[in-house]
């Protein structure tokens, strides 16, 4: 850190320039000051003035607003004494529409409840009918039920008297069908023995003429016998197959029978069943039945009951009425009243409004003349929509001297931030600036505007700034030509607020020819570049942004130039500069 604002140690003519000068700059900052003074005693008196004279009447107002406030109490209390009669009798109203509805209820639900019960005495007589007619169906049904079941047991028991009968037969077919077979085995038999007998005495014989004659005769005969003996066996054989078929037809009969025995039995089970339906159906019927004139004799004693409640409900009925009546005429007496009053009330509470709104405009017109005295910050004026707070960081806003450092400085720069923010009431959009050797942002980035949020946005700027670590020299061109760039946005800057507590001595700014210029050179060129670059560049005036106000708040500084430079700044574009320690 360079040392910016080292005291001379020995005294001489630049010395007493500088003296001339702080002088010079004390005198016009008290004649400044002075004139300012007495031009705001001039405002102060002229509003006194004209406060007291709105005060005087002011003060007619009140008297006016006090006769027609105690008129009003009067009306009002007459108002409340007939409200509170009419509420009487609106709530001896309501108790009498109360009861009347509810008899009503009762008259309509024990007329409902008749005519519930009229309708179920007429379906209960419906359903007595219809139950003893299917009970008499049923009973029909049962009849003919037990009937079928006794000609099905008939026709069951014929058919197992056939079913013996065609068994019988069918085991007699069988056994003249083995007879049969066992007839024609033993014919074959005799026929095959027969043949081979008369083949071996062909054989052993020795056969002469009347031999060979007898024995062809012998053959003739056996040829006979062998020939019936065929025809016997064609014939067994064809009563065989005969006796097959028979017993093959018996078969399928007997099939046919266990078929239908079965069936039989079926129906036989299923008509158990539909009996055994048909009399849980006719004990269901009768229990219904029963139930049914239970209810019939029910019925006509309710019916009895709710006519003579009836007759009672319709004498009750007319009596409230008549009362009801008698409350509407005295409420309808009431509300005329009422609507009188209320109109009278009306009147009042117009009047008492007029003088109520005179009495607000007079108050907020010194509210308003008291915000006017008391918006400055140390003598600052606090205006802007889009505000760039420019904060000095570098390293000498932690330090009282050059050799001294200043624990508290930063802090109370963090607090004085913080408290500027909250006072400036207009503040639409804000944004702060940082500066040493360059520039930074504390909250966003370059060309962004930050929506203002109140106490809250103050707070937060007040915490994060006092996070950051002062250190470096002051670039004073490179900060306002920063702040001066949001002149171009869309939304365009209004209002600068500048804190620091030195000359710049870093930038553009010092001419080419000082090669090595000193601490002094070096403020004084770098001011005056920053001065000139305000006037004819930066903030100049044009037709499509006005000019910004910049205002400066300066920090425990030691020279004098300090002030001076932060004062002509300011009052060179519209602000106002305060020296703080």
């Amino acid at each position: 850190m360079l040392l910016r604002h080292k005291v001379p140690t020995i005294f001489n003519i630049y010395m007493l320039d500088v003296i001339c000068c702080a002088l010079g700059c004390v005198i016009l900052l008290w004649q400044v000051a002075h004139q300012e003074a007495s031009t705001q005693s001039q405002e102060a008196k002229s509003q006194t003035a004209k406060a007291i004279s709105q005060g005087d009447a002011a003060v007619r107002a009140r008297s006016k607003y006090e006769k027609a406030q105690r008129d009003f109490l009067g009306a009002s209390s007459d108002v409340t004494n007939l409200q509170n009669a009419l509420a009487d009798w609106q709530k001896r109203y309501r108790d009498l529409d109360a009861a009347l509805a509810a008899l009503t209820k009762d008259r309509d639900g024990i007329q409902i409840l008749a005519d519930a019960r009229q309708k179920n005495l007429d379906k209960t007589a419906k359903l007595l009918a219809l139950s003893e007619d299917a009970y008499k169906k049923l009973q029909e049904d049962l009849e003919q039920a037990l009937a079928s079941y006794k000609k099905t047991k008939v026709d069951l028991t014929g058919t197992v008297k056939l079913n013996a009968e065609l068994l019988i037969k069918f085991g007699m077919s069988e056994k003249q069908v083995s007879l049969l077979r066992v007839e024609l085995l033993e014919n074959k038999a005799e026929l095959v023995n027969a043949a081979k007998k008369s083949q071996d005495q062909l054989v052993q014989m020795k056969l002469s003429q009347d031999d060979a004659k007898r024995l062809q005769d012998l053959l003739k005969a056996l040829q006979q016998e062998s020939d019936k003996t065929k025809n016997k066996v064609l014939i067994t054989e064809l009563l065989l197959k005969v006796s097959d078929q028979n017993l093959e037809a018996m078969r399928k009969d007997l099939k046919l029978a266990l078929v239908s025995r079965d069936l039989f039995e079926k129906n036989l089970d299923l008509t158990r069943k539909d009996m055994q339906l048909a009399l849980v159906s006719r004990d269901l019927l009768q229990k219904n039945i029963d139930l049914t004139k239970k209810d019939l004799q029910f019925a006509l004693v309710a019916k009895d009951t709710l006519s003579k409640d009836r007759e009672v409900g319709a004498k009750d009925t007319l009596a409230l009425r008549q009362a009801l009546a008698a409350a509407q005429a005295e409420r309808d007496l009431l509300k005329d009243k009422q609507a009188n009053m209320l109109k009278e009330l009306a009147i009042a509470r117009n009047a008492i409004g007029t003088f109520r709104l005179d009495k607000d405009l007079l108050r907020q017109r010194i509210v308003d003349l008291e915000a006017d005295l008391e918006h400055r910050f140390a003598g600052v004026p606090l205006t802007g929509e889009n505000v760039v707070f420019l904060i000095d960081i570098s390293g000498s806003m932690a330090m009282k001297d050059p050799d001294t450092g200043d624990p508290d400085k930063w802090p109370f720069l963090c607090e004085t931030l913080m408290q500027l923010m909250k006072s400036v009431r207009s503040m639409k959009r804000y944004q702060i600036i940082l500066f040493s050797d360059k520039t930074s942002y504390l909250f966003g980035k370059r060309g962004e505007w930050l929506g203002y949020a109140g106490t809250e946005t103050a707070t937060m700027a007040r915490d994060t700034l006092r996070k950051i670590k002062v250190e470096g020299n002051t670039n004073m061109h490179d900060a306002f030509e920063e702040a001066f760039s949001y002149r171009k946005n869309k939304v365009k800057l209004d209002t600068i607020y500048l804190f620091s507590d030195g000359l710049p001595n870093v930038g553009l700014g010092i001419p080419a020819s000082l090669t090595k210029p000193s601490e002094a050179q070096r403020n004084y060129y770098l001011s005056k570049s920053v001065r000139e670059k305000l006037s004819f560049d930066w903030n100049r005036k044009a037709d499509d942004s006005p000019q910004v106000r910049i205002n400066s708040v300066g920090f425990f500084f030691e020279s004098p130039d300090v002030g001076a430079f932060l004062w002509a700044l300011s009052r060179e574009h519209r602000g106002s500069f305060v020296g703080l320690r």
